[in-house]
C-alpha cells in the first residue's frame, strides 16, 4: 500500500521502526479536499487510535511514547474545532503532557496539561474529580518551573474538588494533599506543610499498606520536612525506609531511587559524615547518567550534590566543572531565573571563594540572590544559605562588618522558619559571635 505512495515522495517509510510519515504540505493538500462533514469522523478515529496506543508513561516506554509526541501536538489543535471526544482528548493530552514533565521538557507539558484542563472544565463543569486531576497535573508542571504563585490556588483547587466528591479519606485526597505539603515547604510554610504530609501517609498507609511506592512518596516528603527542621537522624529513618519500599519496587537503578540517595546524602553531610554522603550522591549521579538524558533537570540534581562533596574535599577543579555543568543545565531547560538556578550559582561562588578568586564570586552571589528573592521572597531560608557564602566572600576581603550585617540577616531568617532548638542556629550564632570579636 505505502509504495506508490513512496515511489511519488508523498510519505516517507521507516521499515526498521516500521513507521511512516508524511510531509506537512501534503497533510494541508489532502485535508484541503476532505469535506467538512467528513473531518470530524477522521479526527475521533485519530483521536482514538492515539489514545489506544500511547502506553503507560514508566522510563521502559519513553521511547514508545516519544513517537507520539508530534501526533498528539498535531491532532490537539483540531479536537476543539471540532468538539470531538472530549474526555478521550484530555485523557491523551495528560498522558502526553506527564510524559513531557518526566523528560524535564516542562514548557511543552504546561501547554498541554493547560489544554486538557480547558477541555475538561467544558465538558465536565468546574467541580468534576477529571478536572483536579488536571488541575494537579498543571499545578507539578507550575512547581518544577519555580512558578509557586501560580502552582498553589491550582491545588488547593484540585484537593477543594476531591473531598467533596470522594470524601477525606481518599487516595487522590491523599495525592493531593502531597502535593500541596511539598508546595507549602518549598515556599517556607513548613508549619503548614507538615500536618498535610501527615494526613497523607496515613490516608496511604491505611488504603495500601506500609511497603507501597506511594507510601514511600509520603515518607520522602516527611523526610525533607524533618531534614529541614534539623531532626537529621529522623529524617535518615525515614528515608531509609523509602529507600528499601522503592528499590523493591522499581529496581536499584530507577531514578526515583536517586532522588531518594541525593536528599539522604544531604542529610549525612549536616551529620558530618561527608564520606557516606560523598558515596551515596556518587551512587545517585551515577543512576541518573545512566537512566536519564544528559539535559534532564534531575541529572543536574545530583551534578550540584556530587560538586558539593568534591568542594568538601577540596577538589576545586573537580567541583567547578560539575557546578558549571549543572547551571548550564538548569539555564537550558528551565530558564534563567528558576531558583534551582541560583542554587547552582551559589556552588560556583563558593568555589571562587576558595580559590580567592573573590572578584568572580561576587557576581555570581549577587545574581543568585536577586533570583531567590524574586522567585521566593526576602526571607526564604534558600536565600539564607546563599547569604552565609556572601558573608565569607567579604569576610575574606576584610569587609567584617559587612559579613556580620549579612549573618545576622541569616540568623533572623532562620530564627522565623525554625525551631528554637535546630542545630544551625547555634553554627549561625557562633560565627556572628566570631565576627563579632574580630570587629572589637
Amino acid at each position: 500500500m505505502l509504495r506508490p505512495l513512496t515511489r511519488y515522495s508523498l510519505v516517507r517509510a521507516d521499515s526498521a521502526s516500521r513507521t511512516f510519515s508524511v510531509h506537512r504540505l501534503v497533510q494541508e493538500i489532502v485535508w484541503a479536499v476532505v469535506a467538512e462533514g467528513e473531518r470530524r469522523t477522521y479526527v475521533e478515529r485519530a483521536l482514538s487510535a492515539l489514545d489506544a496506543a500511547f502506553p503507560e508513561v514508566q522510563l521502559t516506554t519513553w521511547e514508545q511514547c516519544e513517537r507520539f509526541v508530534p501526533s498528539v501536538a498535531s491532532i490537539s489543535r483540531w479536537v476543539e474545532s471540532y468538539d470531538v471526544q472530549l474526555t478521550t482528548a484530555s485523557r491523551v493530552l495528560n498522558r502526553t503532557g506527564q510524559y513531557l514533565r518526566e523528560r524535564g521538557r516542562y514548557a511543552e507539558a504546561q501547554a498541554l496539561h493547560e489544554r486538557a484542563l480547558g477541555i475538561e472544565e467544558r465538558a465536565l463543569g468546574p467541580d468534576h474529580p477529571d478536572v483536579a486531576r488536571s488541575l494537579n497535573s498543571l499545578a507539578v508542571v507550575h512547581w518544577y518551573q519555580g512558578s509557586y504563585a501560580a502552582a498553589q490556588p491550582l491545588n488547593e483547587r484540585a484537593l477543594r474538588i476531591w473531598e467533596r466528591a470522594l470524601g477525606p479519606d481518599h487516595l487522590e485526597v491523599a495525592k493531593s494533599l502531597n502535593n500541596l505539603a511539598s508546595l507549602y515547604s518549598v515556599q517556607g510554610m513548613y508549619a503548614e506543610a507538615r500536618p498535610l504530609y501527615d494526613r497523607a501517609l496515613a490516608i496511604r498507609e491505611r488504603a495500601l499498606g506500609p511497603d507501597h511506592p506511594s507510601v514511600a512518596n509520603s515518607l520522602i516528603n516527611l523526610a525533607n520536612d524533618s531534614d529541614q527542621q534539623g531532626r537529621y537522624l529522623e529524617a535518615q529513618v525515614l528515608y531509609d525506609r523509602a529507600l528499601v519500599i522503592w528499590e523493591r519496587a522499581l529496581g536499584p537503578d530507577d531514578p526515583n531511587v536517586a532522588g531518594i540517595l541525593d536528599n539522604l546524602a544531604r542529610t549525612y553531610a549536616k551529620q558530618d559524615q561527608y564520606a557516606t554522603a560523598d558515596l551515596v550522591a556518587e551512587r545517585a549521579a551515577s543512576i541518573r547518567e545512566r537512566t536519564l538524558p544528559p539535559d534532564h533537570p534531575d541529572v543536574a540534581v545530583s551534578l550540584n550534590s556530587v560538586a558539593k562533596t568534591f568542594l568538601r574535599q577540596g577538589k576545586h577543579s573537580e567541583a567547578e566543572a560539575l557546578f558549571e555543568r549543572a547551571l548550564s543545565i538548569r539555564e537550558r531547560a528551565l530558564g534563567p531565573a528558576h531558583q534551582s538556578v541560583a542554587e547552582s550559582l551559589t556552588g560556583l561562588a563558593l568555589v571562587h571563594v576558595e580559590t580567592s578568586r573573590l572578584a568572580e564570586a561576587k557576581p555570581l552571589f549577587e545574581r543568585a540572590m536577586t533570583i531567590q528573592e524574586r522567585a521566593l521572597g526576602s526571607d526564604h531560608v534558600y536565600l539564607a544559605d546563599t547569604l552565609v557564602g556572601l558573608a565569607r566572600l567579604l569576610e575574606a576581603e576584610g569587609r567584617t562588618m559587612e559579613a556580620l550585617a549579612a549573618m545576622e540577616r541569616v540568623l533572623a531568617i532562620k530564627e522565623r522558619a525554625f525551631a528554637a532548638d535546630h542545630p544551625e542556629l547555634g553554627e549561625i550564632r557562633s560565627q556572628i559571635k566570631t565576627l563579632r570579636d574580630a570587629n572589637g
